[in-house]
């Protein structure tokens, strides 16, 4: 009886093993689809990456990347260092939701090839507001790269509490 008992439980186990295996990648896959299905009623899909008429959907708060592009200045004490350039991202935020919502430039961050870059908060326009339900703004982030920079991307939180961010892509003169 233990040898039969044995080996149906060893047919037992392994089938079992299997079992729960298949079992707990399938409930992984399940429970991360359910985790997407519970944001997308809240918010559309979020891309990874973003890039020039892409348009982000954050919970209430609507964003499309209308333009990139180097920025000039005309003050003489504001020119970029030596080697190294403006640049802006131009946004069109709006309030989707029913309760206010805040929008600011302090939100992004800058990678140029990898390395932190400078935020410039003099620009023209800069990216800052409240906004009530309903409500809409435009504004641009800027910040200082090198020129010869070949990968160029800015990452905008989209969950302060999760540090969930997501990347818009700079590609030089878009809009």
């Amino acid at each position: 009886t233990n040898s039969g008992g044995t080996k149906v439980g060893e047919v037992g186990d392994s089938k079992s093993q299997s079992d729960s295996e298949d079992k707990s990648d399938s409930a992984k896959e399940n429970n991360d689809s359910a985790d997407e299905n519970d944001s997308n009623s809240e918010e559309t899909d979020l891309k990874e990456e973003y890039f020039v008429g892409d348009v982000l959907q954050n919970g209430g708060l609507k964003m499309v990347y209308k333009s990139s592009g180097v920025y000039y200045t005309d003050n003489e004490f504001m020119q970029p260092e030596e080697g190294k350039k403006y640049i802006f991202l131009e946004f069109y935020c709006e309030n989707t939701g029913d309760s206010d919502l805040s929008v600011s430039s302090f939100s992004f961050e800058c990678y140029a090839d990898g390395y932190a870059c400078d935020a410039m908060y003099s620009g023209d326009n800069t990216l800052s507001a409240t906004l009530s339900a309903g409500r809409s703004t435009t504004g641009k982030v800027y910040f200082t790269v090198p020129e010869n920079a070949e990968e160029i991307q800015i990452e905008y939180e989209t969950d302060y509490f999760k540090n969930e961010k997501v990347k818009f892509i700079y590609e030089g003169e878009k809009d």
